[in-house]
């Protein structure tokens, strides 16, 4: 039902030409780029992206795997979200209702657009000006994203400082262009809350129907989480990811990646340990039908993970029955 509902949303027929012919500027004078300090981030890795950035919102172009793994990415945001909420995702039209979303590296805003229609108020960030300024032209288009994100050119460690944190903080498709993946997994995991975020808003009929559901389609006690969707560094993610998609498919320029920067699961677990966060969902992406990527139990190649804040008194706990 995710897929259905926000892959609809994923492009506007037409946009992608228009920003491209009226600004086209962004891509061809490759000089002029500008970025935000860029932190934990690769200046290289964030040049790349701002020489391909009038391309964001076209489908076919460099950045149509974004566009074919953005369904698999929502629906599992949304089951993950649901799960620590104790929400049922297949009632619940806007799964993030009531939460506040950090969508670090946000690039062009696909999927932050998909956050605010689920019903999160998004601060959108991007170390990249042209990527920002091609994310607040598309969300002009309609009034509810225009409402519901913030976009912001800055990099995540300039947010530490300030006092807002986040229900959410979502890092997809960005750690593996990161300098210091360790150091930016700490980063994300500093702006995310440290106490539970607000139960979903219900009407009155559903809290009367609710009061005879479950204890867990009750609670309320949920705690914030951080949702990281990456590469495995595997053969087969280099067969697929960089000799297919970058030198015989020619989907994403060549050079887009470096297989050496592949995160494994294990080593995205332990990183998300050492700062205070326990995973809680954890699913492969990978080609389904009419070329979009769905949820999979295979790591193999795209995965995308859950963490969880861990309170010190939960690990307190933990650790005296461990003894």
């Amino acid at each position: 039902w995710v897929s259905c509902t926000y892959a609809q949303h994923s492009s506007r027929s037409g946009f992608w030409r228009q920003f491209s012919t009226s600004h086209g500027n962004l891509h061809t004078n490759h000089q002029s780029h500008q970025h935000a300090t860029t932190g934990s981030l690769d200046p290289k890795e964030a040049a790349k992206f701002a020489a391909l950035s009038a391309s964001w919102w076209d489908p076919s172009g460099p950045f149509a795997p974004l566009h074919r793994l953005n369904p698999a990415r929502c629906k599992f945001i949304a089951q993950a979200v649901c799960a620590t909420r104790g929400l049922d995702v297949g009632t619940t039209p806007e799964p993030l209702r009531g939460l506040t979303a950090l969508d670090v590296g946000c690039g062009g805003g696909i999927l932050a657009e998909s956050l605010a229609r689920m019903g999160a108020q998004v601060h959108a960030i991007d170390v990249t000006e042209e990527n920002v300024c091609v994310a607040q032209q598309h969300s002009q288009l309609d009034l509810l994203t225009q409402q519901r994100i913030r976009y912001e050119c800055v990099p995540a460690e300039s947010l530490i400082n300030r006092p807002q944190r986040y229900d959410l903080v979502v890092a997809s498709e960005v750690i593996e262009h990161v300098k210091r993946p360790d150091d930016f997994m700490r980063t994300l995991s500093a702006l995310l809350k440290q106490d539970a975020p607000p139960s979903a808003t219900t009407t009155s009929t559903d809290a009367s129907s609710s009061s005879s559901s479950s204890g867990a389609c009750a609670s309320s006690s949920s705690s914030s989480l951080l949702i990281v969707s990456t590469l495995n560094r595997t053969l087969p993610s280099y067969a697929v990811a960089i000799l297919g998609a970058e030198y015989v498919l020619r989907v994403v320029p060549p050079g887009t990646h470096d297989w050496h920067r592949f995160i494994t699961p294990e080593e995205l677990t332990m990183m998300a340990a050492q700062v205070g966060l326990q995973p809680s969902m954890m699913a492969g992406m990978v080609l389904g039908a009419g070329g979009l990527l769905r949820l999979s139990e295979d790591l193999g190649v795209n995965y995308i993970g859950a963490f969880r804040w861990q309170a010190p008194a939960e690990s307190a706990s933990a650790s005296g029955q461990d003894h």
